[in-house]
């Protein structure tokens, strides 16, 4: 954490202390992977079933920050983008605008139309 490599800001610890977070994430490896191995089958809300750099970096925030999270995939499998016929964001970005997601942990890039929303 900037400032203090050692502790993350009091305000920030205080906010998601105890919290239960929805993670949105997509399948892209080497951020976000997904195990397929037969301990994990109908268990992709399990973060244990899923690796990667961004999910390595969730998990040591969620204890560094003491906050718990589960895995949500978006039922579209897209990352978002916005759908003039049906007016509206797809994807993790339309996910975390009907709050169906808390946060997304997988590299979204923002562009100006996602800007808009987010």
């Amino acid at each position: 954490f900037l400032g203090n490599p050692g502790l993350p800001p009091v305000d920030l610890m205080n906010s998601l202390s105890g919290k239960h977070l929805r993670l949105g994430t997509i399948y892209e490896p080497p951020y976000s992977i997904k195990n397929f191995s037969r301990r994990c089958v109908g268990q992709s809300w399990n973060p244990e079933c899923w690796s990667g750099f961004d999910h390595d970096i969730l998990k040591i925030l969620s204890a560094s920050l003491n906050f718990s999270y589960h895995v949500v995939e978006p039922e579209d499998n897209q990352y978002g983008t916005y759908n003039k016929a049906l007016g509206r964001f797809t994807g993790l970005v339309y996910d975390l605008q009907m709050r169906k997601i808390d946060i997304i942990g997988t590299p979204l890039i923002i562009n100006y139309e996602r800007s808009s929303v987010i």
